[in-house]
C-alpha cells in the first residue's frame, strides 16, 4: 500500500477504520439495567477507587499474584511491539512486505488460538486453570527466547506458528482474576487492571525502545529487549505458581469444581497496542453459593 498509494496511504486507512470503529461504538444499545449503569467518574472518585482496590487485591493472595502476572505480561509484550518493525528491518532487512507478512501470520495463529485451540485446552485442563495460565506464559518466554537466537527471519514464522498457546494466557488471567471477586466488585476489577496494564504497557514501550537504541549503539546485546520480554514473562509465570497453590487450597477447603465456560478477552486498553492480543468475550457466569462473601466462584 505504501509502494503503490504513498507513504500517508496506511495512516490514512488507519483513520479510516478508527472512525467506522467509533461510529458503530456509538450505535451501540447499552445492555444494562439503569440502576448498574455507572456513572462518569470524577478526578476526585480515582483515590477512592484505587483504596478499594488496593483492599480488593490484599484480601486475596490468588487475586494480588494473577494481577501481578497480568501486568508483567503486559509489560513483556509491550516491550516486543513497540520496537519490532524497526528490530526486524534492521536484524533482518527486511521491508514493509515481509514485515507485513509476519505480522499477519501472528493474527492468524491468535484467530486460532482464541476459537479453536483456547477451548480444546480448557476442556483438558478442568480444574487445573492455574496450570493452563502458567503454560500459556511459559510459552511466550520461549517464543521471545526462539526470536533473540533466530539466524534470519524464516525461523521467526515456525515460532510464531509453536507458540499459538501463549496467546491463550491473556484470556485465562482475566478470567482467573475475575472468579476472585464478587459480582459488585467486577467493574473495580476490570477498570483497575484496565489501568494497571495500560501503564504497564507505557513502561514497557519506554523499556523495550531504550533496550533496542542502546542495542544500536553497540552498547547492548543486539536482542536486549527481547530479553526483557522473556524475562518479563518468566517472572509472570513465576508469579501464578503461589496463586495456583492458594487456589488450590480454597478449593480443597469447599470442594468446588472448575469454573471456566468460556474465557475472557481482552480488556478495552488492551487494543490500544499496535498489533492483536485477544478477543473481547465475556465469560460464562454461574453464582455458587459461598459461606464467605469475600470471594466468589464463576
Amino acid at each position: 500500500l505504501t509502494a503503490t498509494s504513498g507513504r500517508s496511504a496506511p495512516f490514512l486507512v488507519a483513520a479510516l477504520l478508527s472512525c467506522c470503529s467509533f461510529w458503530i461504538s456509538s450505535r451501540m444499545p447499552e445492555y444494562l439495567p439503569e440502576d448498574r449503569r455507572q456513572v462518569s467518574a470524577s478526578p476526585t472518585h480515582l483515590l477512592p477507587r484505587l483504596k478499594a482496590f488496593a483492599q480488593l487485591v490484599s484480601r486475596d493472595p490468588r487475586l494480588y499474584w494473577y494481577t501481578c502476572a497480568s501486568v508483567l505480561s503486559s509489560l513483556g509484550i509491550s516491550a516486543f511491539i513497540t520496537v519490532r518493525t524497526i528490530w526486524a528491518r534492521h536484524h533482518f532487512g527486511w521491508d514493509g512486505s515481509e514485515i507485513g507478512k509476519v505480522v499477519s501470520s501472528y493474527g492468524l495463529t491468535l484467530m486460532a488460538a482464541q476459537f479453536l485451540l483456547l477451548p480444546l485446552l480448557l476442556w483438558a485442563m478442568q480444574g487445573r486453570e492455574a496450570l493452563l495460565a502458567m503454560l500459556c506464559l511459559l510459552v511466550h518466554f520461549a517464543r521471545f527466547t526462539a526470536y533473540s537466537l533466530a539466524p534470519s527471519g524464516t525461523w521467526l514464522y515456525p515460532a510464531i506458528i509453536l507458540s499459538t498457546a501463549g496467546s491463550c494466557s491473556v484470556p485465562v488471567l482475566q478470567g482467573l482474576c475475575s472468579r476472585c471477586v464478587a459480582e459488585d466488585e467486577q467493574s473495580l476489577l476490570s477498570g483497575c487492571t484496565s489501568a494497571l496494564n495500560t501503564a504497564a504497557q507505557v513502561l514497557g514501550a519506554l523499556l523495550g525502545s531504550s533496550a533496542f537504541a542502546t542495542a544500536l549503539r553497540g552498547n547492548a546485546h543486539p536482542s536486549a529487549h527481547l530479553l526483557f520480554s522473556a524475562v518479563c514473562f518468566i517472572l509472570a509465570a513465576g508469579c501464578v505458581i503461589p496463586g495456583g497453590l492458594a487456589e488450590l487450597r480454597s478449593t480443597t477447603q469447599r470442594g468446588a469444581r472448575s469454573w471456566v465456560s468460556t474465557a475472557e478477552g481482552m480488556h478495552g486498553a488492551d487494543a490500544s497496542l499496535p498489533g492483536p492480543t485477544a478477543r473481547a468475550s465475556m465469560l460464562l457466569r454461574q453464582d455458587v453459593p459461598l459461606k464467605s462473601k469475600k470471594c466468589r466462584i464463576v
